[in-house]
């Protein structure tokens, strides 16, 4: 257990275990640590935790606090860092060891004389007092705590822990060592309105998770841009950024921005600004950030990758791919993931078929980040929501005056796609001439762009899916033969949600703690009663439906389980909505229409059967008193059956 052990002073010897609650250091009596020296203020110092590690903070003493003699204001403990306050000398340690003991405690060492000098040889055990260091300049103490932040990041002990666990440590240890008010990690989010989302942001209070922060626009169009690290120490007269409304608007006094550069592409960015009267930032505050930002590109790669498995539930496998992540416990589907990795591991064209939102693109994510090619660009064409007139121009580019628009050359998604993976997502709809195309770049590893004789060669691996059936789209005539062969090389089949209802409970309560925090939803579970609803529905939509029914229920949820009724009528099955994919015409026939009186009676009586009759709950489903709920079943003659 991290401690701290006395080594000179008036409670030499003492071993003091730190249990990750502040422990406040002074002459004061109510001090959790009492000294009685007169060189010790009444509030002297105190040892805090927080992200995972300790610091000790001096309160405005007179006579300072001293770490590895050096005087700090707030600095982080490492194993074996000596603490100095008045007379009291002290070590911090992750683990006591027998070692550790005051020397003045241990038997005193003997002192042998060699035969060939005449100097004495000192025993291993014997501690040797150093010379006392000369007083360290501000900048050699701020470089030293610096070092030593970047040392408690890549520690051993730290490596153990997950990469998102590390990530945020890292941001709240970085804006602690620039002193910014605010450090945010902002990463590449393709679903995102403008294309990034805000991943955690560290403030004096911690560490916390906003989809919303204000920041400059103005600095972050710059630092994309010009893709090098940015800092301003006076942005109301900066040039670079002097026309921004928001800077002059937030009064902000200082800002600095560091982009996260992986491969050819910004990944992310730290951001950092102060509002309140301090030093502005400087080039050490940018290095420092820097080096902190290449070691978060490191572990946000890691976590894309996916190397660990974590579970909800028994048995239920948590899969992360990159921003999204796989959840199951269906013995199938684990088959099938573990076929997705070892096809993974070549260049195989292949084909994922299944319904529409069974986790067709998911697949493929996980199948280029575990592959050799996970470091280059994953680029997703949605071949149905391309015309025919388009979508060749999409898949391969066209030269200038190729057709009547094309002011300009135009690389497609096969030459965007070079050294990574492209995935063809409804491959079945597109055009006999597509697909002529698309089965010579699988055959010949070139395309021609529209308007071009030149070929080129494209270096890229190809991923299909569809939710058609191919046979018989190949009957009809409306697919080639060979091209279905050619991505047919290995075909998995990914089961619709009905068929692995097994998964339910792990998917409901994965989609539960997803958006629960970002809602600041009251929801914490689903209540047997939904999820035995949530079975009986066929789920034409699949696991992305499900996803849409449950940030529903976790929006509109006061209480917190989700119930039946916080769920959508026709997943009760209280509509004239089909349980399933039926045609128009089978869904106009199946509608019935009622009298308001016939519609009520219906629903009560399934309310009262679903509740076993229980009158207190029934009238709650119904928003209605108990004795509008007696008076509506006399009104209507209702009886159990």
């Amino acid at each position: 257990m991290p401690s701290l052990i006395i080594l000179e002073g008036d409670q030499q010897g003492r071993v003091i275990e730190l249990s990750g609650q502040p422990l406040a250091i002074g002459r004061d009596p109510a001090s959790d640590f009492v000294l009685s020296d007169a060189d010790v203020s009444r509030r002297h110092a105190a040892i805090e935790f927080a992200n995972g590690f300790y610091f000790i903070r001096d309160l405005s003493s007179e006579n300072g606090t001293f770490v590895n003699n050096v005087p700090v204001g707030r600095a982080l403990l490492l194993d074996r860092d000596e603490i100095r306050i008045g007379s009291m000398r002290a070590i911090f340690v992750e683990t006591v060891a027998a070692e550790d003991v005051p020397s003045s405690l241990r038997t005193p060492p003997v002192l042998e004389r060699s035969d060939e000098s005449e100097d004495f040889f000192i025993d291993a055990a014997t501690e040797v007092v150093p010379k006392p260091a000369e007083p360290a300049t501000e900048d050699l103490q701020q470089a030293y705590d610096r070092l030593k932040t970047i040392y408690a990041m890549m520690r051993s002990d730290a490596a153990s822990r997950h990469p998102a666990e590390r990530i945020e440590s890292a941001v709240a240890l970085a804006r602690n060592a620039i002193e910014a008010d605010r450090l945010t990690l902002i990463e590449q989010d393709a679903a995102a309105p403008d294309g990034w989302r805000v991943r955690c942001m560290a403030t004096a209070t911690g560490v916390s998770s906003r989809n919303r922060i204000a920041i400059s626009r103005t600095v972050f169009a710059y630092v994309e841009k010009e893709r090098k690290p940015f800092f301003c120490s006076n942005p109301q007269s900066d040039r670079r950024v002097g026309g921004s409304d928001s800077l002059r608007q937030s009064g902000i006094r200082s800002v600095l921005c560091v982009p996260l550069i992986e491969g050819d592409r910004v990944a992310g960015f730290l951001y950092a600004d102060n509002f309140v009267s301090r030093e502005p930032f400087g080039k050490e505050d940018l290095d420092f950030v820097t080096a902190v930002g290449s070691l978060i590109i490191g572990w946000l790669r890691e976590e894309r990758a996916g190397g660990e498995q974590s579970t909800i539930g028994a048995g239920a496998v948590l899969a992360p791919v990159g921003r999204h992540t796989f959840v199951t416990q269906n013995a199938r589907m684990k088959q099938i993931l573990e076929v997705v990795h070892k096809v993974a591991r070549s260049d195989t064209t292949f084909l994922i078929t299944g319904e529409s939102g069974t986790g067709k693109e998911l697949i493929a994510r996980m199948a280029h980040l575990a592959s050799p090619r996970a470091r280059g660009p994953f680029v997703c064409v949605n071949c149905a929501a391309l015309p025919d007139t388009l979508l060749e121009s999409e898949l391969f580019g066209h030269e200038k005056g190729a057709y009547t628009g094309a002011v300009a050359a135009r690389a497609g998604k096969f030459e965007a796609a070079r050294g990574g993976t492209i995935f063809l997502d409804e491959i079945g709809d597109i055009s006999p001439a597509a697909q002529a195309k698309v089965l010579r770049v699988l055959q010949e590893r070139e395309i021609e762009r529209l308007g071009s004789n030149r070929t080129i060669a494209v270096d890229v691996r190809v991923i299909a899916a569809t939710n058609k059936n191919l046979a018989e789209e190949i009957l009809a005539g409306r697919f080639r033969e060979d091209l279905f062969y050619r991505l047919n090389v290995i075909r998995i089949e990914l089961p619709p949600l009905r068929e692995r209802l097994d998964d339910l409970p792990a998917l409901v309560e994965f989609f539960i703690q997803s958006v629960r925090s970002e809602l600041h939803s009251p929801v914490r579970r689903a209540s047997r009663e939904a999820l035995d609803v949530l079975a009986r529905y066929s789920w034409p939509g699949n696991v992305r439906e499900l996803r849409n029914v449950i940030e529903r229920a976790v929006v509109l949820g006061s209480d917190e389980a989700i119930w039946p009724d916080d769920l959508p009528p026709e997943v009760r099955g209280e509509t004239g909505l089909p349980q399933g994919p039926l045609s128009s015409a089978a869904s106009s026939e199946a509608a019935v229409l009622r009298t308001l009186d016939e519609c009520e009676r219906e629903h009560i009586l399934r309310v009262l059967t679903y509740t076993g009759w229980n009158k207190k709950r029934a009238a709650e489903i119904l928003g209605i008193s108990r004795s509008a709920l007696y008076e509506k079943i006399a009104t209507y003659s209702l009886e159990a059956t």
